[in-house]
């Protein structure tokens, strides 16, 4: 059986055929350039990750065959990028293990409760008091971080809306 990066170029030329899109319409579709899925569908090179990702919804849309493949495709690299995600998420899950491991016993289940309902998605006023609640948390959070320049707001001045007239 052949492996999926040779695969590939078919699995992306089926796909744009059943979408019945050309190179040109398809790349548009996908916000690349042309250029791209013609190197894609020649196998000279191969869609990153998140386009992947594009293809195989693009796929499921359309129903076609190719949805399959990409979805195979994607389950085999899934459980490569899972300790990438998890370090970058270390730090978030460190500061909250610390923050609640510091509360009464009391606090800790009211900290669960408040998790359970905004995981079930079904309570707007347990977000709301979330929101309330972590704010100062998150401004605490900053205050400990050091500046960087994302944080900082552009000191821009509004610009006047009124049109230059050029005098004779």
């Amino acid at each position: 059986m052949p492996d999926s990066a040779n695969r590939m170029p078919d699995a992306i030329r089926a796909l744009r055929k059943d979408c019945l899109l050309t190179q040109v319409d398809f790349a548009s579709a996908l916000g690349v350039a042309p250029a791209s899925v013609y190197r894609w569908e020649a196998g000279t090179s191969n869609p990153d990750f998140e386009l992947v990702i594009a293809l195989w919804s693009l796929a499921a849309k359309h129903r076609s065959a190719t949805a399959t493949f990409f979805e195979e495709f994607l389950g085999g690299r899934i459980d490569a990028i899972k300790p990438l995600f998890a370090a970058t998420q270390a730090p978030v899950v460190e500061a909250l293990d610390s923050a609640i491991a510091n509360l009464s016993p009391d606090q800790q289940q009211l900290v669960f409760a408040f998790v359970a309902m905004l995981k079930d998605n079904q309570d707007p006023t347990a977000t709301q008091m979330m929101r309330l609640l972590l704010e100062p948390w998150k401004r605490t959070l900053n205050t400990e971080r050091p500046s960087s320049k994302l944080n900082k707001k552009p000191n821009k001045r509004p610009r006047s809306h009124k049109k230059k007239t050029v005098r004779e």
